[in-house]
């Protein structure tokens, strides 16, 4: 039997994307017949009454050609139970567990699923420790913990600390970046090690600059509270989702194709990324955001950053000189995330001067495009530029909580992220979380493309310009 229990089940996490992505899979058969799906939280449910709440967003996932997706929808609610509880007592936690063992009976395999904020997170460990060391089950464990990791070094080392003194092991402990699973995302690795056009070019020698963006077209909507306490936009994306991604970049192949080998070439470049400091950060808010109901400080005292630009600089032989441009932000005039690679071009050739940079544009959303952008001549007397796009349209193509799940079922840990690589991380931008530090900020109008002074600061502390194809 596997039992997986959603902590914090009654939350927009688990609502919109969590049980929805078990759904699924569930509906694609894969699944052992013998699962069940246990909420638990404080919110006022039964068991009926959130099978009622999840029924119409199931509903609204079935395939437009499914006919029997109706179907699947009540067999899957027919094994979702709620267990209404607090995380800080041990009783409630015991009182979940005895529920679990009753259903289970000759045991089973469990996943914990914590789909809480982080404060909530280390005494909920504890309580579950407490259990299994008394009257452990007959099945494999999993415990897969959420983002945030940690508000900062500090937060984030006394959490390691913590579960040193549990009873749980690395193999069962699984650090949550979904982005990772992210279809174009989890295939850098196989672009840049699986195509030899690629194998040498990923260094200091061939590539000019990193830019990544990633942006949204949406404001806070209603999480200002959460926003405040982290610190904004940096904490939020720029720490866990984007450095991930630069590590996915810029690591040397690993020697092997498993969990050890792959985070061990991310640490070692992690370890390498030199200690932001604040004449290297640009922050910015969107006008209005201290008004928004939902913020915890109102009025011009809120310097809350929506936006930041800031420049990562790898201090090792392939990789020192290139800057690693990212930007992110809120309420801007589109949602996208794209990576460019900007390769290194001669001021003169054969076929003209000062020709404009190659550049592979990993674009991973809205669409999932990578294009390889050349110069060709288009005419007899001139050249212009030449884009090698590829596209992947599958409409059945699991998504990124779909793909995360799959792997924990199958306890692969390739695409997880290890406590070290976290605790990394932080030391990286640890001197520019604004919840520790001041810093001056920057305004812009919600919709913007580009905000007032980021390309003036881009090009003088890195001296570099923002690529935008023409």
């Amino acid at each position: 039997m596997l039992s997986i229990i959603i902590l914090g089940a009654s939350g927009d996490l688990s609502r919109r994307y969590v049980i929805p992505s078990l759904f699924n899979n569930f509906r694609r058969g894969y699944f052992p017949d013998d699962v069940y799906f246990y909420g638990y939280a404080r919110s006022k449910h039964t068991s009926e009454s959130f099978r009622e709440l999840l029924r119409t967003t199931l509903l609204n996932k079935c395939p437009l050609d499914e006919q029997d997706c109706e179907n699947i929808v009540e067999d899957f609610l027919a094994r979702v139970y709620y267990v209404r509880g607090d995380y800080y007592g041990s009783d409630d936690m015991a009182e979940l567990d005895y529920f679990l063992r009753q259903k289970e009976k000759d045991g089973g395999d469990r996943i914990y699923y914590f789909s809480l904020p982080p404060q909530v997170m280390p005494g909920t460990l504890v309580n579950i420790d407490g259990l299994y060391r008394g009257n452990p089950t007959n099945g494999s464990l999993r415990l897969v913990l959420e983002k945030p990791h940690g508000e900062d070094l500090q937060s984030w080392s006394s959490f390691v600390q913590l579960l040193e003194t549990l009873s749980f092991t690395p193999d069962q402990i699984y650090l949550v970046d979904h982005y990772l699973f992210k279809h174009i995302v989890s295939g850098i690795q196989s672009l840049r090690f699986g195509n030899a056009i690629f194998a040498d070019l990923f260094s200091n020698k061939h590539v000019d600059s990193i830019q990544i963006t990633l942006s949204e077209a949406i404001d806070i909507q209603g999480r200002g509270r959460f926003y405040d306490r982290v610190g904004g936009v940096l904490p939020d994306v720029v720490q866990n989702h984007l450095t991930q991604i630069v590590t996915l970049l810029t690591m040397k192949e690993p020697i092997k194709d498993d969990a050890q080998s792959i985070h061990y070439e991310k640490l070692k470049v992690l370890k390498r990324i030199k200690s932001l400091t604040p004449e290297n950060v640009f922050f910015a808010q969107y006008e209005g955001y201290n008004t928004d109901d939902s913020v915890s400080i109102e009025g011009e005292s809120n310097k809350t950053p929506t936006f930041v630009t800031l420049g990562l600089e790898i201090n090792n032989r392939e990789w020192e000189g290139v800057p690693i441009i990212i930007r992110a932000g809120k309420n801007l005039d589109e949602k996208k995330l794209v990576i460019k690679v900007v390769f290194k071009q001669p001021e003169t050739t054969s076929i003209g001067t000062n020709l404009p940079p190659n550049v592979l544009e990993i674009e991973i959303q809205p669409k999932k495009k990578i294009t390889m952008w050349l110069n060709g001549r288009c005419s007899a007397t001139g050249t212009c530029r030449q884009a090698l796009p590829y596209m992947v349209e599958d409409p059945d193509l699991a998504d990124a909580y779909e793909n995360m799940l799959l792997d924990i079922i199958n306890g692969n840990q390739d695409l997880f992220v290890s406590p070290y690589e976290v605790e990394e991380s932080w030391r990286v931008y640890d001197q520019v979380l604004v919840k520790n530090h001041d810093f001056n900020m920057n305004y812009y109008k919600g919709g913007s493309s580009r905000v007032e002074g980021e390309d003036a600061f881009i090009k003088d502390r890195f001296g570099v310009e923002w690529y935008t194809e023409k």
